[in-house]
């Protein structure tokens, strides 16, 4: 195992192959989120946080990875060019957006977040947002107030959103404190 550059344990590794086949492997510390640099034999970082992290959740979206840390803003990174982390659009009105969230994860072609807080600091512990689909990266993905089939969802059962997301069989799985609680795709303009 080779050391990252800020010296810290590395909490997580998410490998990604992109649609042109291109393999690459991320690892996360609570300072920062690196790839492995093979034509360098090193890990190259790609972000700073703002503050020391306990975790992160990683998903894939397409050619993208995104990401939470439940410090700082959703974020996204084009394996194929990018060199750092940039922050996912998050607005979902014409002026509030996300400014964190606990977890994250591709269904469906949708990104939703979990246990998120808004810009104006409401935290809003129990709700689920999800972009338009296959438009998660994209300049206004979450957008609520135009036409796609973004939205958000208060999630019913007993204690917030903890556990963040899994995936079974066809169906997007919430984990709660104390309860467990699943969506699924339905179409039309409210798609879950």
């Amino acid at each position: 195992q080779v050391q990252t550059p800020d010296g810290n344990e590395i909490m997580k590794y998410k490998r990604v192959i992109l649609s042109n086949g291109t393999e690459r492997l991320t690892a996360y510390t609570k300072e920062h989120a690196y790839f492995w640099n093979s034509s360098l034999s090193r890990w190259s970082e790609i972000y700073e946080t703002s503050d020391d992290v306990e975790y992160w959740d990683i998903d894939q979206a397409g050619d993208y990875l995104v990401a939470t840390n439940g410090i700082d803003r959703p974020l996204q990174w084009d394996g194929d060019t990018a060199t750092t982390f940039e922050n996912i659009d998050t607005l979902y009105n014409s002026s509030d957006f996300i400014s964190k969230a606990e977890f994250i994860k591709v269904f469906n072609n949708y990104i939703f977040l979990g246990n998120v807080t808004l810009s104006d600091s409401t935290v809003l512990q129990h709700y689920v947002y999800w972009s338009n689909i296959g438009e998660g990266t994209d300049a206004d993905g979450f957008r609520q107030d135009l036409s796609g089939d973004a939205g958000s969802a208060y999630i019913e059962g007993a204690g917030e959103i903890t556990g963040g997301f899994g995936l079974w069989q066809s169906y997007l799985c919430i984990f709660k404190r104390w309860s467990v609680r699943k969506m699924w795709f339905t179409g039309g303009s409210i798609p879950f």
